[in-house]
């Protein structure tokens, strides 16, 4: 049973993704989820198959980026960039639930990433509610099938 205030919402529900390559998936999360200040993300692969498969999955957060003609104080125009903020552990023969933590922490600023995070590690601070899921699946027919849900904790 949730605690009170904890938000459950499935982010992925379970997919099959067969082939080596890149994946996009952007998320428009609702709008309330901007109250809530911490995340638990759990990554479930249930099935793996394929010669030395890999799937590194990526959660990333919307960064907007200012148009040539936007004016000050006005709402960005130009095309988003996404910024990694969870990086999962790489998924290669194994199966299980895979978690990541992200709650906030003092200021930090870095470089934008793109599927460049370091495995296994997040990058803490506020959570957003446009998200994109980047898969980068490699492999000879690499086959994995997982979901991933979030516990959104004020």
């Amino acid at each position: 049973m949730a605690a009170t205030g904890e938000r459950k919402i499935v982010i992925v529900p379970q997919r099959t993704v067969s082939a080596a390559g890149t994946t996009n998936s952007v998320i428009k999360l609702p709008s309330e989820i901007g109250k809530y200040t911490s995340v638990l993300l759990g990554l479930n692969v249930t099935a793996q198959s394929g010669t030395t498969p890999t799937l590194n999955l990526y959660v990333q957060q919307e960064i907007p980026v200012a148009g040539a003609s936007d004016a000050a104080l006005a709402v960005p125009t130009g095309s988003s960039l996404f910024d990694d903020f969870v990086a999962f552990t790489q998924v290669t023969t194994s199966t299980g639930l895979f978690v990541a933590r992200i709650f906030p922490s003092g200021n930090v600023v870095a470089a934008q990433k793109d599927a460049s995070l370091t495995a296994g590690s997040v990058a803490n601070g506020p959570i957003g509610t446009s998200w994109n899921i980047k898969e980068v699946v490699g492999g000879t027919t690499p086959s994995y099938t997982y979901s991933l849900s979030a516990i959104f904790i004020p």
